[in-house]
């Protein structure tokens, strides 16, 4: 799997530009805001957002809506500043390397070799050119194991094309395990990352939820996606910034402190098979490096700072300075000084006396940088990067002669926070009466701080095109430095999503309800891609079928339509029409269906549940109700006579055909039946041989019944 892991943070608060050095005892420390991810309680869990979050504040893997009307997980490739990143998600690890042997570490614990499938709950727009996937590998000791079809213990299974709603998906894992297992990892990508020429397209997505072993009773942590957590875990002092990697960060928070409860840890660590040393800064951070934004009250002494260093091998600390006259400087116009710190078993107090340069320069703003190594040649000494070389910093002070702190604050008019809306311009503004102005950006949770080009008044016209960033204003007045407040501006991107209350596979005359989950705001509803006019109903009942998309108006931003891009398909199927024949000994449906009931008289018949019916009685209604494959149900009713049924008659009707009379050779009570099912005769016959008169009947045929036994007359 490709690795585009490595990332840096320079800040993660806005701190540069600031009247004095922050937090320079490092008593302050933050979490830096993340992302939420789900709770798979203490097995490893990684996301693409260890790629897409801190370098573009892009989520590539968050919280949806599943399939169950709970929360499903939802990743998707993603475009940022460095190209198309794949959105991926792995209990476990990412792979070391991309040799012959793909093992992912940290897996979760799993003993069950009669595992025979895995399953999940999956709605996703794959490009087919390059499937998404879902990979599984089981391990014992470490080892992958198993015969696989991708590499030993490795099963890979495809994902491509759309698929609007969530189905139940089941992938066999063929052949089937036959050693010895201790461990699992699972894990979804949104494109081929597995191939070499894997392409990457920004927007394919999958959503996935409800993860399952077939034939096992273990399951995956937090596969239900029922319960998520803020990832919290990059820990820094605040107004510092350093190298940050996913699960690691390389500054640390220590109570080993020179004074007060904390100092600041850099060590020098293995990252993805490199050497790779600690930095810790203050200052703005630009495509040039490191640039001094710390404004400097009075004349610029140096810097004071504590330490102490373990070294491994010829190592060194390294702290860098960098200067200059005016805020943002051409690189021609920085000034810097360097040096490194030698091995301290205890904490030592520092100075880097930079008094001397006032003579050749004012120094007005200054940047600090150290690194937990240095690499070089100073002339007498090699200096190489070592694994565990350990730098402590504490109490660090800017020096300098004469001037304060100007003591006053500027607010930005809007307040704190600000929803922007696309097409609108909001103007932020500090008070008037300063002698300059100039307005900063930069990202939200780290990224270079950069001021604004031609923003010098005392106000700033804000539009969308400003996403996630924060703003503030520098203002001078004579010696006087000040930053404003921090002004947070978002743009209102959040897109509804569609969820069918019931089934989406409907029979005609039934309905299912379509709820626009998102903002709040106007909802207009779209069917194969066509706006269905007047209507703004949420939830919206529909019969029809085809794909409804929802499209929200947010109250915020009500000029904003923001489409959910897809939605539930709705099918819908025809009711049957069964069509009835009288077939002389019973009824018939004419086409066959998927199933049968049948009733008389309106009255069920038991145990009669085929395409035909025998008669029930010598006239009635013979109903039937249908059902074809699709679940849709019909029904048809027909009257029907047994008129024409002699088969089973037990006594004799003389002369047949008669005139006048006839004789009966029975007893009992008799009816006679017209061809409309309708009785037209009826008595008692006391002996056998009495006489009938039916001399009253029209000519026709007839049916004469006594108990269960029927015959036919004919009369003329």
């Amino acid at each position: 799997m490709r690795k585009h892991l490595l990332f840096l943070i320079f800040g993660g608060f806005p701190f540069a530009l600031l009247s004095q050095l922050l937090n320079g005892s490092f008593e302050q420390w933050q979490n830096l805001p993340t992302f939420e991810e789900p709770v798979a309680n203490a097995v490893s869990f990684i996301s693409s957002n260890e790629v897409t979050y801190f370098s573009d504040q892009v989520l590539s893997m968050y919280e949806v809506n599943g399939s169950g009307g709970g929360s499903a997980m939802r990743i998707e490739s993603t475009m940022t500043q460095f190209g198309p990143e794949v959105g991926f998600a792995i209990w476990g690890s990412v792979p070391e390397d991309d040799g012959e042997e793909v093992i992912f570490e940290n897996g979760f614990p799993f003993t069950d070799q009669s595992v025979s499938a895995f399953s999940c709950d999956l709605r996703y727009n794959v490009n087919l050119i390059s499937p998404g996937f879902v990979i599984l590998q089981f391990k014992f000791n470490g080892v992958p194991v198993g015969v696989g079809n991708l590499l030993p213990g490795t099963y890979i299974f495809p994902i491509a094309g759309a698929q609007a709603n969530f189905q139940t998906e089941t992938f066999n894992i063929f052949p089937a395990l036959t050693s010895e297992v201790d461990e699992c990892v699972v894990g979804f990508a949104t494109n081929a990352v597995f191939e070499n020429d894997g392409e990457v397209f920004p927007g394919d997505f999958i959503e996935v939820d409800n993860l399952q072993f077939v034939g096992s009773n273990q399951t995956v942590p937090g596969g239900d996606f029922e319960e998520w957590f803020s990832a919290t875990s990059v820990f820094q002092p605040t107004a510092w910034g350093g190298l940050i990697f996913p699960g690691l960060n390389l500054v640390e928070q220590t109570t080993d402190a020179s004074s007060g409860d904390f100092a600041v840890q850099l060590t020098t660590q293995e990252v993805d098979g490199n050497t790779t040393p600690a930095l810790l800064t203050q200052g703005q951070i630009s495509d040039n490096g490191l640039e001094p934004s710390i404004f400097v009250p009075g004349d610029f002494d140096g810097f004071t700072f504590d330490y102490k260093y373990t070294a491994v091998g010829s190592d060194s600390a390294y702290v860098v300075v960098v200067m200059s006259e005016t805020l943002s400087p051409d690189p021609s116009e920085i000034s810097f000084w360097a040096t490194t710190l030698e091995p301290q078993t205890s904490y030592t107090e520092f100075t880097i006396d930079l008094a001397w340069m006032m003579g050749f320069m004012d120094v007005n703003y200054v940047g600090i940088a150290f690194f937990s190594s240095a690499e070089g040649f100073n002339g007498v000494t090699q200096f190489t990067p070592e694994i565990g070389s350990t730098l402590f910093i504490d109490n660090v002070r800017l020096n300098s002669s004469g001037g304060d702190p100007c003591d006053f604050e500027v607010n930005i008019d809007l307040g704190n926070e600000l929803i922007i809306c696309e097409g609108i311009i909001e103007e932020a503004s500090v008070p008037e009466g300063f002698e300059s102005y100039q307005w900063f950006s930069t990202p939200m949770f780290g990224g270079n701080t950069m001021p604004i080009e031609g923003a010098n008044s005392n106000t700033l016209d804000i539009t969308s095109d400003l996403v996630l960033f924060e703003l503030w204003c520098v203002v001078t007045l004579g010696d006087c430095v000040v930053q404003s407040s921090a002004l947070t501006v978002d743009q209102w991107v959040f897109a509804p999503t569609v969820v069918a209350s019931t089934e989406t596979d409907l029979c005609e005359g039934e309905s299912t309800t379509l709820e626009a989950l998102g903002a709040e705001g106007t909802v207009f509803w779209f069917l194969n891609g066509s706006e269905i006019v007047g209507v703004n109903d949420n939830p919206l009942t529909v019969t029809q079928p085809g794909e409804y998309v929802a499209a929200i108006a947010p109250d915020l931003c009500p000029n904003l339509l923001i489409s959910s891009g897809l939605g539930p398909v709705i099918n819908v199927s025809s009711n049957p029409s069964p069509q009835l024949q009288d077939t002389g000994s019973g009824v018939e449906v004419t086409l066959p269906f998927a199933s049968y009931t049948w009733f008389f008289n309106g009255v069920l018949v038991p145990n009669e549940n085929g395409q035909s019916i025998p008669y029930q009685g010598p006239a009635g209604d013979y109903t039937v109700e249908v059902t074809n494959n699709a679940g849709c149900s019909g029904s048809a009713t027909i009257f029907a006579t047994a008129i024409y049924e002699s088969a089973n008659a037990t006594f004799d009707l003389f002369p047949n055909p008669a005139r006048e009379t006839v004789r009966v050779n029975a007893v009992g009570d008799y009816e006679m039946y017209g061809l409309d099912g309708r009785v037209l005769l009826s008595g008692q016959l006391l002996r056998s041989g009495e006489h009938i008169n039916v001399s009253l009947l029209a000519p026709g045929v007839y049916l004469m019944k006594i108990g269960n036994s029927s015959q036919q007359l004919i009369k003329l």
